[in-house]
């Protein structure tokens, strides 16, 4: 792991440049399992042909008024936005918010995803889109998180995921530092959870998991919802 600067916003500022630019930037990715690897801000802006069914699956799956948690570059708040949706987005990078607000997004907020709370108000859907499940940090970080966001659910409301997990471990969680340009991000834990982990956790939750959508590459689309 490289020198970190807590005030450092990578992501928000690969982001402000690729709305700048036109262009994709690559986000250096460095994991305490040794892997090193470039993430492309285009992603975040234009869904990639590999999740585009899963994109369509969760966009079905957000309802009426939808949280989206790690929201980045809007790119699935904006859609359903488009499509007639209510939509909060919340993210802790600044520049990410101004992203979204420049691109028209119409309520975009800097918030951590554990400071959701009633003032907010009822969501019929709550969305973590691009594996963003992971900001909760560990296993415990996402029982406590997964009860927080139900309690903000409407009465039919749930909560839609999606995820790639870690290897063929129910979960990982592991160290990671973020890097654009000069800029480090302070490192911080991200939780990989596969479909049958995120089950197990949710289940602790008080949450019923039901898969709505996959792909040949491993990925995965769930609904959480209150126990009836």
């Amino acid at each position: 792991m490289r020198a970190e600067d807590a005030d450092a916003d990578p992501i928000g500022e690969a982001l402000l440049a690729h709305l700048d630019k036109g262009t994709p930037q690559a986000i250096e990715v460095t994991r305490d399992d040794g892997v090193v690897y470039d993430w492309s801000t285009g992603v975040l802006f234009d869904v990639p042909r590999a999740l585009e069914e899963i994109d369509r699956v969760e966009r079905e799956a957000c309802r009426g008024r939808v949280l989206e948690v790690g929201a980045a570059a809007g790119r699935a708040a904006l859609a359903l936005e488009r499509a007639g949706r209510e939509v909060v987005a919340i993210d802790t990078s600044p520049g990410a918010v101004d992203v979204m607000r420049r691109r028209g997004l119409r309520d975009a907020r800097q918030l951590d995803a554990f400071a959701i709370g009633p003032e907010l108000g009822r969501f019929d859907a709550i969305l973590l889109s691009m594996d963003s499940i992971g900001l909760v940090g560990t296993t415990e970080g996402a029982i406590a998180w997964l009860r927080q966001a139900a309690g903000l659910l409407t009465p039919r409301g749930g909560i839609v995921i999606d995820g790639c997990g870690y290897e063929d471990e129910p979960w990982a969680s592991l160290q990671v530092q973020l890097r654009y340009g000069s800029l480090a991000s302070p490192v911080f834990p991200w939780l990989y959870v596969s479909f049958e982990g995120l089950a197990r956790l949710a289940a602790d939750a008080g949450l019923e998991t039901t898969q709505i959508g996959a792909n040949p590459l491993g990925q995965f689309c769930a609904r959480l919802s209150p126990g009836r």
